[in-house]
């Protein structure tokens, strides 16, 4: 039974499964799921476009000149964000780009592994795009330890802000959720 101060709930797809999710819908509840599409007549759902936000990352990259990108996401939020994985795909599909993709898992030393096998198969400048800016502490200590300057080196780009990609600059690419789901 739905709690009378209460007009909705919004819950997190990272959080509940879609059972949970259609248990709360058949209990009366008003139920919006943001990036993730259920088909329940009592699920309302809002979904980012993660792969256009991809394409025009990828566009943006490339008319800035890079030719070497990586981006960088946690493994566990791998399959909500597959589709920017798709849109970069789709935007640097061109000859002489070269594009890699990362779902990280939480293992000591596999980021700083990867950046470095990254940094040794090819000279110039890269281009990091990384999921949010939670990977921002970790991705600057490997940098620093492997000697890399940001933005000399490296360039970074996140899709969201927070104080950390703020408080460094980086480049942001921002989603409005709340303005998606009116």
């Amino acid at each position: 039974q739905q709690d009378p101060h209460t007009a909705s709930l919004w819950l997190s797809p990272e959080r509940l499964e879609i059972e949970a999710l259609t248990a709360l819908a058949d209990g009366d509840c008003t139920v919006v799921a943001l990036n993730r599409r259920v088909e329940h007549p009592g699920v309302y759902w809002a979904c980012s476009d993660h792969e256009g936000a991809g394409v025009q990352v990828g566009t943006h990259l490339l008319d800035l000149g890079h030719r070497r990108v990586l981006y960088l996401c946690p493994a566990h939020e791998r399959s909500l964000f597959l589709p920017r994985d798709v849109g970069l795909r789709r935007a640097l599909a061109r000859p002489g780009v070269e594009y890699r993709s990362a779902f990280l898992k939480p293992a000591a030393g596999g980021l700083e592994r990867l950046l470095f096998s990254t940094f040794a198969a090819a000279a110039g400048p890269l281009a990091l795009l990384i999921h949010n800016g939670a990977l921002l502490p970790a991705l600057c200590a490997c940098l620093e330890k492997l000697g890399r300057l940001f933005p000399d080196d490296v360039s970074l780009v996140s899709f969201g802000s927070d104080s950390e990609t703020e408080r460094l600059a980086v480049t942001s690419v921002r989603q409005q959720a709340q303005v998606l789901g009116r």
